[in-house]
């Protein structure tokens, strides 16, 4: 997000935070899809992101107030937000779903022989998933900022925990 230490004016530094936040979305979001069982897509950040390109639209046109225009783009990202986090529940509601259904029909001392350092990582998944719940909680559109880098670190970690466990118990 470093773009936006530059920028001069409000105006650009909601376009650079859109665009950066459309971007980290939208892996995640094509993430989600890739990874998910069924290949299913979600709908909700597809209703935010149409929503947050209608604002922008708006924003673009000539004859409004710059004070409309701003104000367009500050719902633009509040939508872009809204599409952000919900990709990021789902993505690691994903990531939870295939760790434990990689486990199914180990036990314990199996994924602890197949696995090296498996009590490591499943303490680590476990923080993950409370981490999780702490980051939904204190979702707050108004205070966003730390949030979504932490639950991007949460979620890579999960991510790279998942690959891991696969990496091991992907045949049986």
């Amino acid at each position: 997000m470093s773009n936006i230490l530059y920028v001069k004016t409000e105006e650009e530094r909601l376009i650079i935070r859109i665009f950066e936040l459309h971007q980290i979305t939208k892996t995640y979001y094509l993430k989600c899809e890739e990874y998910s069982e069924d290949l299913d897509s979600i709908l909700q950040p597809i209703k935010e992101f149409r929503d947050a390109y209608d604002h922008f639209i708006r924003y673009l046109n000539p004859n409004e107030s710059s004070e409309y225009k701003i104000k367009n783009l500050d719902k633009a990202l509040g939508h872009e937000y809204r599409a952000f986090f919900d990709t990021m529940d789902y993505f690691c509601l994903v990531m939870r779903e295939r760790i434990y259904k990689l486990k199914s029909g180990f036990s314990t001392k199996e994924l602890e022989e197949r696995i090296p350092n498996y009590c490591k990582y499943q303490q680590r998944l476990l923080i993950c998933c409370s981490d999780i719940a702490d980051l939904r909680k204190k979702k707050d559109i108004m205070r966003v900022e730390t949030t979504v880098e932490e639950y991007q670190r949460v979620a890579l970690e999960l991510e790279q925990i998942c690959n891991y466990i696969c990496h091991y118990l992907a045949e049986k």
